[in-house]
């Protein structure tokens, strides 16, 4: 909102927000957790799932942008992605913490949503494509393999398919082979800068970026649901 509305009302809040993140312990050197007791806010649930922190990675590539590249927002946009590569990416595919254990169903979809998250990143801060690129390349080729003729699995490492009859399943490998539709957009405009230091322009072409990757996850959506 506050990118599309220019209120900086919206940017004050996002602030407070990611400052009450912090002080509560939901965000603790970059690690985003699932969440609190809702009584007080003191019990904390350490488990850690890939959507979340894609939430909290495109909040702060947002406010970056919005704020013309503030140091604050850069460390934190920064700070989240390196803890994120680093907890959900070994050996550069994306992966749940839990899925040696098993997963519960309704995380089936938390990939996908990691994944259109760290390309919508790229968009609006162009500077992360170096570090974003990699492991959307490897965990696309992983998410493609991981599929059949007709279904996806949910873990994208294995040596065989391993597919389901879960939708979630199918629409997170989508989104997951889809990023890389806009690849030769993010390499154009993502310029010298890396993770680790320089400041990019925020893009000026965030809503037309935005719009375009929308209109691709809608019609691969609707493909998936005909299939």
């Amino acid at each position: 909102l506050a990118k599309l509305t220019g209120n900086a009302t919206y940017s004050d809040w996002a602030t407070k927000s990611y400052q009450w993140s912090n002080g509560s312990g939901l965000v603790e050197n970059y690690n985003v957790f699932q969440g609190t007791s809702v009584r007080d806010c003191e019990e904390i649930d350490h488990s850690q799932w890939t959507d979340n922190a894609g939430t909290y990675i495109i909040g702060a590539a947002y406010m970056y942008n919005v704020t013309d590249g503030s140091s604050i927002w850069k460390s934190t946009l920064d700070g989240l992605l390196n803890k994120t590569l680093t907890t959900f990416f070994p050996d550069g595919i994306a992966k749940e913490l839990c899925e040696a254990t098993g997963c519960p169903d309704s995380q089936h979809i938390a990939k996908g949503i990691l994944i259109r998250n760290l390309v919508d990143t790229m968009s609006i801060t162009p500077y992360t494509s170096s570090v974003i690129l990699p492991v959307v390349r490897t965990t696309a080729v992983a998410a493609a393999k991981a599929c059949d003729e007709n279904r996806c699995a949910f873990e994208w490492n294995w040596k065989e398919t391993n597919s389901s009859n879960d939708l979630e399943n199918d629409l997170s490998a989508l989104q997951a082979v889809q990023a890389l539709l806009s690849e030769q957009n993010f390499q154009a405009k993502a310029g010298s800068g890396d993770v680790s230091g320089g400041i990019a322009k925020p893009s000026g072409n965030v809503g037309n970026n935005l719009r375009t990757g929308l209109m691709s996850v809608i019609f691969g959506t609707m493909i998936t649901v005909l299939l």
